[in-house]
Order: structure tokens, then C-alpha cells, then sequence
């Protein structure tokens, strides 16, 4: 079952205004991140929290103000879904383009049946930065 709310944006959310940012999802390549400017401690890995690796999805931010440290934030599966089709991973997204979410119950064989937040995006923010 799927319900829609409204949508939001990034920038409404950070008070910090956002240069860029990028979906990740399960097995997310700490590599890959670093090579978008993220930390690489940021990310999960086989080696460090196998669990979290396989099962949390994020949005990573960078901050047009280069002193602050880009962020990535990971979501629980049982929450926040940031990434709901694989074409997702690692696509830039618009900080002000908005982020719909649409409401889904998921059964997790641990959890029971959970109301989960899938994020989706407008069609790619790359695209239309090269118009």
C-alpha cells in the first residue's frame, strides 16, 4: 500500500546552503564517495558494519561554504528508503528540486510490518544543470 505526501527540498531542510548532492544506496563504494568529496569514514563497508553496508541507504550533502564538511546522512531501511530504484545510486540531485515521498509498507521478517519512506527525485539534476 502507497500513500503520497507533499514534497520538500534539501535546502529547506539544511540551514546551511548546499552546493551539491548525491543519493546512496546499499552497498554504497566508500571509494566512489571520496571521489564525490565525501569523507570516507562516512561511509559503511564490509569491514566496518557489514550489517549497515547491505541495508542503509543516505543523501549525501556538500556546502556551497567549503569550510563546513560535506555530510552523509543514512537512513534505517525500516524508516527512510533514499534510494527505491538501483538508477539511483550516486545521482546527483538538485538541492532545490523537491523530494517526494510516498508512504510503503514493507514486512521485515525482524521488525514486523513497518510504514517505509521512500524518497523520489526529480528526473536527474545532471540533465538539467546542462541545459
Amino acid at each position: 500500500m502507497l500513500s503520497t505526501q507533499e514534497s520538500f527540498s534539501l535546502s529547506e531542510v539544511f540551514e546551511e546552503p548546499i552546493s551539491e548532492a548525491y543519493v546512496f544506496c546499499t552497498y554504497a563504494d566508500e571509494e566512489r564517495g571520496e571521489e564525490l568529496g565525501f569523507d570516507r569514514k562516512s561511509f559503511y563497508s564490509i569491514d566496518r558494519d557489514y550489517m549497515s553496508w547491505e541495508t542503509n541507504t543516505g543523501i549525501g550533502v556538500k556546502f556551497r561554504d567549503e569550510e563546513k564538511e560535506p555530510l552523509v546522512e543514512w537512513f534505517s531501511p525500516t524508516r527512510i528508503n533514499s534510494c527505491p530504484s538501483a538508477g539511483d545510486a550516486y545521482r546527483k540531485i538538485d538541492p532545490e528540486g523537491p523530494i517526494t515521498i510516498e508512504i510503503e509498507k514493507v514486512k521485515f521478517q525482524r521488525y514486523g510490518v513497518r510504514e517505509v519512506k521512500n524518497l523520489f527525485y526529480p528526473d536527474n539534476a545532471d540533465a538539467e544543470g546542462e541545459k
